[in-house]
């Protein structure tokens, strides 16, 4: 029953989530982290209610719970601060999307979800975050645009911006990623090893 009830619910918000950003901010929308994450989010618990098991949906669940994570933890830790001038639409999706869903997702992940067991797998789970920051660092000048201020090296100085990026991002992502695959392998093993 709880299953059901968990599963039904982050259904609804992260349908919620993602069709409602694109109402609130545009289709556009889809340029941020934010919104990846949130639609990978709903597609991989489409998958887990289907019948039908992918090859490596494992893998997939683990990456949509760390891009998640991240787009929680990021939000709540430097980003709230741009939530002025929002209605309360915007608002409640930008709960959703930064706190609900993040929250549901994991324990969802926690209690129901197949997982990878390596510790060697971490490194599934920078793909997209890399990917994200990667093509923002190439192309984000060619579009004049770079969704998060951190990432954007014309708002800053070079020496800060390799300081945020590469001497803080970067590791706190790995760390988080190894962490996370650490913790799931001891829960597999069951404490046997």
């Amino acid at each position: 029953m709880l299953k059901k009830i968990l599963t039904l619910t982050l259904l609804v918000t992260a349908i919620y989530g993602v069709v409602g950003s694109y109402f609130a901010f545009g289709i556009d929308n889809i340029k941020y982290f934010t919104n990846q994450s949130n639609l990978l989010v709903l597609v991989m618990l489409l998958l887990y209610l289907g019948q039908k098991k992918l090859k490596y949906q494992s893998i997939f669940y683990y990456i949509a719970l760390f891009d998640i994570l991240l787009t929680g933890l990021i939000y709540n830790l430097l980003l709230r601060q741009y939530e002025a001038g929002m209605n309360p639409f915007q608002l409640t999706l930008v709960f959703i999307n930064h706190t609900i869903n993040p929250v549901l997702y994991l324990v969802i992940f926690m209690l129901y979800m197949e997982k990878p067991f390596r510790v060697k797998d971490f490194y599934f789970m920078l793909l997209h975050p890399l990917g994200y920051f990667l093509f923002y660092m190439v192309f984000g000048g060619l579009l004049r645009f770079y969704p998060y201020p951190f990432m954007d090296p014309t708002t800053q100085s070079l020496s800060m911006f390799l300081i945020t990026n590469l001497l803080i991002l970067m590791p706190a992502l790995i760390l988080l990623s190894i962490g996370i695959t650490q913790i799931y392998r001891s829960e597999l093993d069951g404490g046997k090893r």
